[in-house]
C-alpha cells in the first residue's frame, strides 16, 4: 500500500523532485534567473508526513478549520525539516536576505523588495509549480530563522512608512478581516499598521482621535483623514527605498486570504513584528544561519531602549489621499455591515459586533445601525461597558441634520433603559439637544406626543430636561409649534388643556408664559390649505390655549415685583394678539362674523368673565380667581380696591383696534371697538405714569 493510501484523506506533502532527488538535474529558475545546485546526500529533505488522528473517520470530511490547521502544521514542518547548510542558503532568496541583513547598515529596503518579489511570485497565477514551491520554501526558511521579518502587515507598514499615499486595497482588506476572522488586525505588533489604515475613515468631528474597533484611539502624529492630509504624491509612485503600491496591492490580496498559499502564509505569521533591534541582533549572531534567538540590543527600561522604541515606531498619518479612496472605503463598509448584521456571526460574538458598530460611527448609516441595537446592549449587564463606549461614539459623531442622523436621534431618544441608567438617559438628552436646534425640536415632539398618548412622569421629566438643554428662548416657540400641530388633529384636541396644565406644573420654572403665548400666535402655513370647519376649530383651540397659558403664568406670580414685570409681558402678548387678529385671523376666515371677532378680541384682552376661561370640569378656586384678577387689572377683593393695579397698554394696540372699527374690511362694529378702547385706557390710567409708546 502506498503512503498516500496509508494517510487516508491526508496525503503526505513532498518536496519537488528537484530538491529531494539527488540525481535530478536542476534547471535555472525562470523567476529570479539563478541556478539551483543539486543538494548533497546528507542534505536531502525527507518527505514530511502528518499522521491522521486516531479518532478520525473516513466517512466524515474534515472541516475547513481542520484543513487550515493541517495546512499550517505542514508549512511549519517543512520549515523545520529544511536543512540549514550553505547549499540550502544558496537557493538565492534566503542568501540575498541574509546578505542584506549582514551589512553594517541593515538594508531594510532591500529586504522589503526581496520579500515583495516572493509574495508577488506566490500570488501570480502564471508562476510555475516549481517556482511557487521555491518561493514558499524560501519564505519558510526565512520565517524559521528570522520570524520578525515574516509578519506581513509589519513588512508592509515598514516598507510603506515613507509613502504618503497608500493603495485603497489595504483599507478594504482591513475591513474584510474586521468583519471576518480577524486573523491579523488584533495582533499587538500590528497596531501601527492598523492605526494608519484607520485614517481611511473620516475623523469624528467631536472625537479626540480616529475611530477604532479596538476601543482606543491610536496616537496620531499627523492630521487625520485622507482628504485633509495635503499629501499629493501619486498613489502609484513609491518613495525612494519604499515598497511600490503595486506590490502593496498584491500583498493586500494575500492578506485578504485568497488562495491556499496565501492562507498558509497568513496563518503562519508569528506574533513578533518587524523590529530593527531584533534584526540587527540576529545579524550579529549569524542572521539566517543561526538557531539561537537574538537578544535585544538595549536593556528594557533604559534610555537606549526608549530611543530604539521611538525610532521603530511608524508615524500615524493620513494615508489615503487619492480621490475617491474614502468613498470607496465607506461603500465597502456599508456593504459588509449590511451583510454582517443579517448573519449569525453578529449574534455569536457580541463583543466583536460592538467593535464593528463603533468603527462605523463615522458614517451616518453606521450610526443609524448602531442606534438600533444600543438599547439591547446597554440593558445587558455583560455588555454594558462596551455598549457605553459605542454610545459615546454615536453621540460624538451625530452632528448633521440629514435624514439618517435625525433617525439616529429619534432612536436614541426612544430607548427604554432600566431605572439604573436613568442618569445616562438624561445625559443623552443633554448632549443631543444642545447640539442642533433640529434635535431639540425632535426631542420635544417625541416626548410631548408620548405624553398626549399616555400620561407618564417619565415623559414630563424628559420634556423638562430637553427644555433645560435647549438655548434660552427657543423652547417656547418649539412647544407652541407642537401645540398648533396637535390642535389641528381632532383626536388630540380634547387632551390639550390637560397636557398644558401638566406641562406647566413640571416645567414652570423653565418657561415664560408670555413667550409661549407669542409662539402660539405665529403663523402656521399648513392651516391655509385646510377646510373652513377645521380652521374654525383650530383657531378656537389656539385662542383657548393662549388664554390658559397666560392664566397659568399669572397664578405663579405672588410677589409684587414679579407681578409688575409679568404685567409688562402680558401687555406685549396682548399687542401681538390684536395684530394677529388683524393680519391672520381674517386671512384664515375671510367670512368671519362680527360677533365672533368681537368675542375673540374680548377673550384675548381678558374682558370676559370666568366662564370664558375655565371649563365646567376645572376647578375655579382662589388661585385661579387671583390670576384672572391680575390679568383684568382689578382688585382681588373689596379690601384691596384702593390698591387696584392697572395694566400697561401699548399705543400700537389701541391704534389697531381703532382701525379695525373704522375700516369696513374688518367685521368689528365701531361701538364694540370703542368699548374695548375704553376698557384698555381705564386699565392703563390706574398706573399713573407714561412711557414712550405705552400708556401706563
Amino acid at each position: 500500500m502506498s503512503d498516500s493510501e496509508q494517510q487516508g484523506k491526508r496525503p503526505r506533502e513532498e518536496l519537488p523532485s528537484s530538491v529531494t532527488n539527488k540525481s535530478a538535474k536542476c534547471d535555472p529558475c525562470p523567476v529570479l534567473d539563478i541556478n539551483l545546485p543539486p543538494p548533497e546526500e546528507e542534505n536531502t529533505v525527507k518527505p514530511i508526513t502528518v499522521e491522521p488522528s486516531s479518532n478520525s473517520k473516513d466517512e466524515t470530511a474534515p472541516s475547513p478549520e481542520a484543513q487550515r490547521r493541517v495546512s499550517v502544521e505542514r508549512g511549519s514542518a517543512l520549515a523545520e525539516a529544511l536543512p540549514i547548510t550553505p547549499e540550502a542558503e544558496n537557493l538565492g532568496l534566503a542568501s540575498r536576505v541574509s546578505e542584506a541583513l549582514s551589512n553594517e547598515d541593515i538594508d531594510l529596503a532591500r529586504v522589503d523588495a526581496l520579500l515583495t518579489n516572493a509574495i508577488e511570485g506566490l500570488s501570480n497565477p502564471a508562476t510555475g509549480q516549481l517556482a511557487a514551491k521555491y518561493f514558499y520554501l524560501s519564505i519558510a526558511l526565512i520565517a524559521k530563522r528570522s520570524p520578525s521579518l515574516m509578519l506581513l502587515p509589519m513588512v508592509l507598514c515598514e516598507a510603506l512608512a515613507s509613502v504618503p499615499s497608500w493603495p485603497v486595497e489595504l483599507a478594504l482588506v482591513y475591513l474584510e478581516d474586521a468583519f471576518g476572522s480577524r486573523v491579523w488586525i488584533d495582533q499587538e505588533n500590528c497596531k501601527g499598521f492598523v492605526a494608519n489604515l484607520l485614517t481611511a475613515f473620516p475623523k469624528p468631528p467631536a472625537s479626540s482621535g480616529p475611530p477604532s474597533d479596538q476601543g482606543e484611539a491610536p496616537t496620531a502624529s499627523a492630521p487625520h483623514g485622507g482628504a485633509s492630509s495635503g499629501a499629493h504624491l501619486d498613489a502609484t509612485k513609491a518613495d525612494e527605498g519604499g515598497l511600490s503600491t503595486a506590490a502593496a496591492s498584491t500583498a493586500a490580496r494575500l492578506l485578504s486570504g485568497g488562495g491556499d498559499k496565501a492562507r498558509r502564509l497568513q496563518a503562519g505569521c508569528p506574533k513578533g513584528g518587524l523590529d530593527r533591534n531584533s534584526i540587527s541582533a540576529g545579524t550579529a549572531q549569524g542572521s539566517l544561519s543561526s538557531n539561537t534567538p537574538a537578544p535585544h540590543s538595549a536593556a528594557p527600561g533604559t534610555a537606549a531602549a526608549a530611543q530604539d522604541a521611538a525610532a521603530a515606531q511608524v508615524p500615524v498619518m493620513a494615508r489615503f489621499a487619492a480621490p475617491g479612496a474614502m468613498d470607496t472605503v465607506r461603500a465597502k463598509f456599508v456593504e459588509l455591515q449590511s451583510s454582517f448584521i443579517k448573519s449569525s456571526a453578529s449574534r455569536e460574538n457580541p463583543r466583536n459586533t460592538l467593535r464593528l458598530y463603533q468603527l462605523g460611527t463615522c458614517y451616518p448609516a453606521g450610526r443609524q445601525a448602531a442606534a438600533n441595537v444600543l438599547e439591547t446592549f446597554i440593558n445587558s449587564s455583560s455588555h454594558f461597558r462596551a455598549a457605553r463606549l459605542l454610545l459615546d461614539c454615536v453621540l460624538d459623531n451625530t452632528t448633521t441634520d440629514g435624514a439618517e442622523d435625525l433617525h439616529t436621534v429619534a432612536t436614541l431618544l426612544s430607548m427604554r433603559l432600566k431605572p439604573l441608567h436613568a442618569a445616562m438617559f438624561t445625559e443623552i438628552v443633554g448632549r443631543l439637544v444642545g447640539r442642533r436646534r433640529e434635535y431639540g425640536a425632535l426631542a420635544l415632539k417625541l416626548f410631548v406626543t408620548a405624553e398626549v398618548q399616555s400620561k407618564n412622569p417619565h415623559n414630563l421629566k424628559c420634556i423638562a430636561n430637553t427644555i433645560m438643554a435647549m438655548p434660552s428662548g427657543t423652547a417656547e416657540n418649539e412647544i407652541a409649534s407642537l401645540l398648533q400641530e396637535l390642535a389641528a388633529g381632532e383626536e388630540a384636541r380634547p387632551h390639550l388643556r390637560g397636557l398644558v396644565r401638566r406641562l406647566w406644573r413640571a416645567c414652570a420654572q423653565h418657561l415664560k408664559a408670555a413667550a409661549l403665548a407669542r409662539g402660539l400666535l405665529q403663523e402656521w402655513p399648513e392651516m391655509q390649505a385646510q377646510s373652513h370647519a377645521v380652521k374654525e376649530a383650530w383657531l378656537a383651540q389656539v385662542i383657548d390655549l393662549l388664554c390658559m397659558v397666560l392664566l397659568l403664568g399669572a397664578s405663579g406670580e405672588v410677589d409684587a415685583a414679579a407681578a409688575h414685570s409679568f404685567r409688562w409681558e402680558v401687555a406685549g402678548a396682548q399687542r401681538d394678539a390684536v395684530m394677529w387678529c388683524q393680519n391672520l385671523l381674517c386671512k384664515y376666515l375671510p367670512g368671519l362674523e362680527a360677533e365672533h371677532l368681537t368675542l375673540i378680541l374680548r377673550r384675548l384682552l381678558f374682558v370676559q368673565g370666568p366662564d370664558a376661561y375655565f371649563t365646567a370640569g376645572e376647578t375655579y378656586g382662589d388661585s385661579e380667581h387671583a390670576a384672572l384678577s391680575l390679568l383684568q387689572a382689578r382688585p382681588t377683593s373689596s379690601a384691596d380696591a384702593s390698591q387696584a393695579a392697572g395694566m400697561p397698554v401699548h399705543e400700537d394696540m389701541l391704534t389697531r383696534i381703532c382701525l379695525m372699527g373704522l375700516v369696513d374690511t374688518y367685521p368689528l362694529s365701531r361701538a364694540e371697538a370703542l368699548g374695548l378702547l375704553e376698557c384698555c385706557v381705564e386699565r392703563a390710567a390706574r398706573l399713573h405714569c407714561h412711557d414712550h409708546g405705552v400708556l401706563q
